[in-house]
């Protein structure tokens, strides 16, 4: 395979996760960005959990709504804090204010 033919594969995002896991994911859902910065404000008050947005986009699902079949059930989501930058709480202060939260 020459090189020109690596990097189209490479410049598609995900490609590798996405070809690993498409046998196994019954249904993508997209959440609003508030959604996230509730769900990592939710698990940082409840769990003590810092997590980064991925990590937060299970419980982000949950809290949007966007998965009624679950309704009821006991449903179990991975997060991750990995790559939370400390950036990343400026960005959130406007989201957590805007619903009467803060953090100090």
């Amino acid at each position: 395979m020459c090189c020109r033919n690596l990097r189209s594969i490479f410049w598609q995002v995900g490609y590798n996760s996405f070809a690993t896991a498409k046998d196994l994911i019954d249904k993508v859902v997209r959440v609003d960005e508030k959604y996230i910065a509730s769900a990592i404000l939710r698990l940082l008050e409840v769990e003590r959990a810092v997590v980064e947005g991925g990590g937060a986009a299970g419980l982000a699902a949950l809290l949007s709504h966007s998965l009624p079949e679950l309704t009821g059930k006991k449903e179990v989501f991975l997060t991750d804090g990995s790559a939370f930058m400390p950036e990343t709480w400026w960005s959130l202060c406007p989201v957590w204010n805007a619903a009467g939260r803060s953090i100090s």
